[in-house]
């Protein structure tokens, strides 16, 4: 697992939100079809509110809409966050609503470390994070 003492230069949410497997994986679908700069302006309100399953799925949808809506799409990501809430620990994550190949290759990389043994990342900011963990294992092996 990563630890607290290795944020990159440029972290990732993921990084910022490491332990919380729910928050990262909330982050990668808030991440879909928009930019972490708009990302940034939703997740510390919505996390706020809602930071963890039960608490998400207790949350008026009217609500949890007005948080997101500044990403778009907010019908369809408010759908996605209460289905995956609703799974979440009860299904693989791979085969949680929502999670597509960015989520699921991030929840690898952050919880299960095997990303680091040579899988290809299709993500530019997964692969240069990937790339500065493994200079980081490198320099500590010298």
């Amino acid at each position: 697992m990563v630890s607290k003492n290795r944020i990159s230069p440029q972290p990732l949410l993921q990084e910022l939100l490491w332990p919380n497997r729910w928050q990262c994986t909330v982050a990668c679908l808030l991440l879909n079809v928009t930019t972490r700069t708009q990302v940034d302006k939703v997740w510390p309100a919505l996390f706020k509110e809602a930071p963890d399953p039960a608490s998400l799925l207790s949350m008026d949808v009217e609500r949890l809409k007005e948080i997101i809506a500044p990403l778009g799409l907010r019908n369809r990501r408010a759908e996605r966050l209460r289905q995956m809430s609703a799974a979440f620990g009860k299904l693989p994550h791979e085969k949680l609503p929502g999670v597509g190949l960015y989520a699921y290759q991030s929840d690898r990389i952050f919880f299960h470390d095997d990303l680091l043994r040579g899988a290809v990342v299709k993500d530019g900011a997964l692969t240069k994070y990937l790339d500065w963990r493994k200079k980081q294992t490198w320099k500590k092996l010298s």
